[in-house]
């Protein structure tokens, strides 16, 4: 007697990457939902190694693994395997490759000063300019005066790398001030603090000026001088300015033990973004972890913008960006959860930097008074979605398979290949610019096309949308009253019937919706429908704004 079994694997893990010193590596990825995962397993072993790979199995909603004990100057293969009840099991691979064993002496020397190059004075205020030393580990220039023969009591303002100019207000007229600058670099050594004498003008308008010798470093505006905290080995929270800037850091797991500070600054006089689609709606922040520039795990960062700067726009436009290291008006979307009763948006972040929430507000021509210009907007800001040369989004041209397997990644918590070949496919080229997110796709099981062809060029139609979707949200739909739910609309019966459970599902939902009384599931998927199911899934994942 022959009985069926469960020979289908879960979804394989997604986003493998691994980071590696002297002797350990740290293993990160993400998941795919997928009930069926009963454990997961990591394997790993010198490459070309003989014998039975080490492994190590990992709580079921940890996210890294920590992998201690291994040989420096060594290339490691590590595969990640999910297993579900039945034993079958997905796999995703990396490799590692461990440091040598010579290590770098303790960073003890200090950079060296800033050079003044201008002092220009008014009544109550006074503005320097220098230029920067050339050491590559400079962090800040900092800054602190007093009226000529008192005390400092003021904390010194820091000003970032590259910025080179700080003004000081809140100064008497006609009054001499000693201002002290100097510098710092990464690992916190400072530089001498020479004393420079400047002399604010009188409140009619009377002369005054200065000079000194140098100290400083730069961005282009001041900075409250920072707040710090600890995290130990056990991770936790952090709260910076009042709660204005947040911090989950996760914990060393033993790796590390001692206790870590963290530092935080808030960054004033930031310039304008130069993408002209960007805006500014918080303060912005640089936030440092000891001498480290990577997180052992990723963490989480929250930081609470200003209503008032939003002018009423769609608060699913806001994001978490960092800044470029060399380039103060340069931001790079990290993503965004909003949080519209706190008025804040929290990001995962994986190492330390300076961070800002920005609104982006993309508009396409022929969205104007389009149903969908809201929701394509907000995918717009998040770089979902994109539009031609010309600036039109074309809501109701056709969407092929290939282009809505890319759309749907972000449902995926979106990443690369994860060994599964793109190749599986006879009409996938390797070199096809939808390749690798085909390979994601199949390895999270939402693509499977017939007969070992994608059709990648071909039009999804409204069904095939519906099947890709539930899929990438791995739900299951089994105890859905298809009938009922298909049965309300004139077309139901012509759903077919691959596409039943995903299309009732997408109903009951409020994924999908019909039109006119129909379904119309065979119909070509438009740009500005594919674009809204998508919003709508990314929504109810609660990767846009916060459920409650």
């Amino acid at each position: 007697m022959v009985t069926d079994h469960d020979v289908t694997p879960p979804a394989a893990v997604t986003e493998l990457s691994a980071d590696a010193d002297e002797n350990q590596a740290l293993v990160t990825w993400k998941y795919m939902r997928d009930e069926e995962r009963a454990k997961v397993a990591v394997f790993y072993k010198a490459q070309g190694a003989a014998g039975e790979s080490a492994s190590v199995e990992i709580p079921l909603q940890q996210k890294y693994a920590l992998l201690q004990g291994l040989k420096a100057d060594t290339v490691y293969e590590i595969e990640v395997r999910s297993y579900d009840e039945s034993g079958n099991y997905s796999m995703a691979r990396t490799t590692a490759e461990t440091a040598g064993s010579q290590q770098p002496s303790a960073d003890i020397a200090p950079p060296g000063p800033a050079t003044v190059v201008r002092v220009t004075t008014e009544s109550t205020q006074a503005t320097i300019e220098w230029t920067d030393p050339s050491d590559a580990d400079l962090f800040a220039v900092k800054l602190q005066w007093a009226k000529k023969g008192e005390t400092f009591g003021l904390d010194p303002a820091t000003v970032l790398k590259g910025v080179g100019k700080y003004t000081i207000t809140g100064l008497s007229p006609s009054t001499e001030y000693e201002v002290r600058i100097w510098t710092v670099d990464m690992a916190g050594n400072a530089s001498s603090e020479p004393s420079l004498f400047v002399a604010t003008k009188a409140a009619d308008g009377g002369t005054g000026g200065g000079s000194g010798n140098p100290g400083g470093n730069p961005q282009n505006p001041p900075q409250q001088d920072g707040e710090s905290g600890e995290i130990g080995a056990e991770g936790g929270t952090l709260s910076f300015f009042g709660g204005k800037l947040k911090l989950w850091l996760p914990g060393s797991g033993g790796a590390a033990g001692a206790a870590k500070k963290v530092t935080a600054v808030k960054v004033a006089g930031a310039p304008a973004p130069a993408d002209a689609h960007l805006k500014l709606v918080s303060d912005v922040y640089d936030w440092k972890l000891a001498a480290e520039t990577k997180l052992a795990a990723p963490g989480k960062l929250t930081i609470a913008y200003d209503a008032a700067k939003l002018a009423g726009a769609d608060i699913r436009k806001l994001g978490v960006y960092r800044q470029a290291a060399g380039d103060m008006s340069k931001w790079a979307y990290v993503g965004g959860i909003v949080d519209g009763t706190s008025g804040s948006v929290e990001a995962e972040v994986t190492e330390p930097g300076t961070y800002a929430v920005l609104i982006a507000e993309y508009s396409f021509a022929d969205l104007a008074k389009h149903w969908s210009r809201a929701d394509v907007e907000a995918l717009a800001a998040r770089g979902v979605v994109s539009g031609d040369p010309a600036g039109t989004f074309r809501p109701n041209g056709s969407v092929t398979r290939a282009e809505f397997v890319k759309l749907v990644l972000p449902l995926l918590s979106g990443g690369s290949g994860t060994g599964v070949a793109a190749g599986r496919f006879a009409d996938v080229p390797a070199d096809a610019w939808y390749a690798e997110a085909v390979a994601t796709a199949t390895g999270a099981g939402v693509v499977k096309g017939a007969d070992g062809k994608l059709r990648p060029s071909d039009p999804i139609t409204r069904e095939e949308m519906a099947v890709m979707l539930s899929r990438a949200l791995g739900i299951v739909t089994d105890d859905l009253d298809t009938d009922t739910l298909l049965g309300a609309y004139a077309d139901g019966a012509k759903v077919s019937g691959w596409a039943r459970l995903a299309v009732a599902y997408g109903l009951q939902s409020g994924l999908l919706k019909g039109s006119g009384g129909k379904l119309n599931p065979a119909a070509t998927a438009t740009r500005a429908e594919a674009a809204t199911v998508v919003l709508r899934a990314l929504e109810a994942q609660g990767k846009i704004t916060k459920k409650s």
